[in-house]
C-alpha cells in the first residue's frame, strides 16, 4: 500500500508467540525509497508485561548532509511491566566513516541490552572492521605520507568482543551473539603486535589463546617464547573443555632479559601432565632454576618428579675477568708490536732499494768517466770521511777532486787508466 510518495506500506498484521514466554502484538513495516530505509515497529504484550521495539535496517548515506557518514541498522526496545515500570531496555546501531568511493570505510556496531528483572538476559556486542591510521586518513581522502610503522598502528584484523549469558539473536540487523564471552582482535603499536582470540563459553569450555611478537632492543632489552626460539613471542593457549567430555590443556612460554637479568618460564598442563620450569640468570654469576614434572593417568597413581638447581659462581666470574682482561691487554700488546715491525720492515725495504739505487748511479758515473776523460774513478766519500780518507790512505792516487754542494763537501779520488 502506497502511503505517499516514495513512502510504502510493507508488511503489517498481529503476530501470537507462544511457549515459556507467550505474548500478543501488532507488527509493521514503512519503506522509504529516498533514503533506502526500512522502518519496522512492534508492540507486544505478554506475561513480561508491554514491549515496544523500532527497527530501521538498511544504510541512510550523507547522513545529516555529511558526505562522509553514514548510519546502518538501528535498533531500539524498551519493556514496561506493573508495578516496576521500565524493566528492559536495549539499543545499537552501525555508523560507516569515510568516503565510499575510497574502498577503506570504517565500519562500526554496537548494540547493548539491559535487563532490570532477569540479569541473565544482559548481552552487549561491539565490533569494527579494519581501523589504522593509515586508513583512517585514506577513507577521509587526506594523502599524508606516514612512516610505514606509524600508519599501520592500530586494529590492521578489526575488533570483536561481546557477552551474553543465554545468547541472543538480533534478526532485525544480522547480529547472532553466543553464549559466553568472545574478544578477538590484533593490537598494533608502531610495528609491536599483540593478539588475543578469547572465548568463554560455559558450560561447554574455554578457549584462550594471546601472543606477544618478539622484541630485541640491542642487548638491553630481548623478550622471546623462549631463548630456543627467538622467532616467536610469549604466548599463552588455555582450553578447557567440559562438555561433552572434561579436556584440558593449557601451554604458557616465556623469555625475558633485561641489562644481563633474563628470566625464563615454561608451564604445560594436560589431562595426564604436569610441567613447570623456571630458571633465573644473572650476568653469568647467579642462576638458579626449578622444574616439575608429573604424568598421571589419575590422580591417585600420580607421579611427581621436583629438580632444582642453585648456581653461585662469583669466584669463577672475576678469574674469567681477570683472564679476559689480560687476554686483551696481551692482544692489544701483539698488535702494536706486529705494527712496529711491519713498519721496520718497510722501512729496511726502502733503505735497501735506495742502495741499490746509488750503487747502479756510481757504476754508470765510473763508465762515463772512463769513457769521456779517461779515469779510472776509485771511490768518492763526503763530509769529515773525506779528509780522513786523506791521511789514512794507502794508495797511490793521481789526483783528488773535492767540491761543495749544499754544504756537504764530496770528495772524488781517480786516477788515468793505463
Amino acid at each position: 500500500m502506497r502511503l505517499g510518495r516514495g513512502i510504502v506500506l510493507g508488511r503489517a498484521g498481529i503476530e501470537i508467540v507462544g511457549g515459556a514466554s507467550p505474548r500478543i502484538g501488532l507488527v509493521g513495516e514503512v519503506h522509504l525509497r529516498k533514503p533506502p530505509l526500512i522502518f519496522a515497529a512492534r508492540i507486544s504484550v505478554g506475561t513480561k508485561g508491554l514491549s515496544l521495539e523500532l527497527s530501521v535496517t538498511n544504510c541512510w548515506n550523507r547522513a545529516f548532509g555529511a558526505p562522509w557518514l553514514a548510519v546502518c541498522n538501528l535498533l531500539g526496545s524498551i519493556d514496561f511491566a506493573p508495578p516496576t515500570g521500565i524493566t528492559g531496555l536495549a539499543f545499537g546501531g552501525e555508523i560507516r566513516l569515510g568516503y565510499k568511493s575510497t574502498g577503506h570505510q570504517i565500519i562500526a556496531k554496537g548494540y547493548i541490552g539491559l535487563s532490570i528483572i532477569n540479569p541473565f538476559e544482559n548481552y552487549y556486542y561491539v565490533r569494527f572492521s579494519r581501523i589504522t591510521i593509515g586508513s583512517l586518513l585514506k577513507a577521509f581522502k587526506i594523502r599524508w605520507r606516514l612512516p610505514r610503522p606509524l600508519a599501520q598502528s592500530g586494529f590492521p584484523n578489526g575488533y570483536l568482543n561481546s557477552f551474553s549469558l543465554t545468547g541472543k539473536e538480533l534478526p532485525q540487523v544480522h547480529v547472532s551473539i553466543p553464549v559466553g564471552y568472545r574478544m578477538k582482535g590484533t593490537l598494533n603499536i608502531l610495528g609491536l603486535q599483540g593478539h588475543a582470540d578469547i572465548t568463554i563459553g560455559l558450560p561447554k569450555g574455554i578457549d584462550i589463546k594471546v601472543g606477544l611478537p618478539p622484541i630485541r632492543v640491542g642487548r638491553i632489552l630481548a623478550m622471546y617464547a623462549s631463548p630456543r626460539n627467538r622467532r616467536r613471542g610469549p604466548y599463552l593457549r588455555a582450553k578447557v573443555q567440559v562438555l561433552p567430555r572434561f579436556i584440558v590443556h593449557i601451554e604458557a612460554a616465556g623469555y625475558l632479559q633485561v641489562l644481563g637479568i633474563s628470566l625464563e618460564t615454561r608451564l604445560k598442563i594436560t589431562n595426564t601432565q604436569y610441567e613447570f620450569f623456571i630458571r633465573g640468570k644473572i650476568l653469568h654469576l647467579f642462576q638458579a632454576s626449578l622444574h616439575i614434572t608429573a604424568r598421571y593417568g589419575s590422580i591417585r597413581r600420580a607421579h611427581f618428579r621436583v629438580r632444582g638447581e642453585f648456581k653461585l659462581d662469583l669466584f669463577n666470574g672475576i678469574k674469567r675477568f681477570v683472564k679476559n682482561l689480560f687476554r686483551n691487554i696481551a692482544n692489544v700488546a701483539k698488535r702494536a708490536f706486529d705494527g712496529a715491525r711491519r713498519l721496520v720492515k718497510k722501512f729496511l725495504g726502502l733503505w735497501r732499494r735506495a742502495r741499490q739505487a746509488v750503487s747502479r748511479a756510481w757504476r754508470k758515473v765510473k763508465r762515463l768517466a772512463r769513457r769521456i776523460f779517461g779515469v779510472q774513478v776509485m771511490e768518492y766519500c763526503s763530509g769529515r770521511s773525506c779528509k780522513k780518507a786523506a791521511i789514512q790512505g794507502n794508495e797511490k792516487l793521481t789526483n783528488e777532486l773535492f767540491f761543495k754542494c749544499d754544504r756537504v763537501v764530496f770528495c772524488v779520488r781517480y786516477r788515468k787508466c793505463l
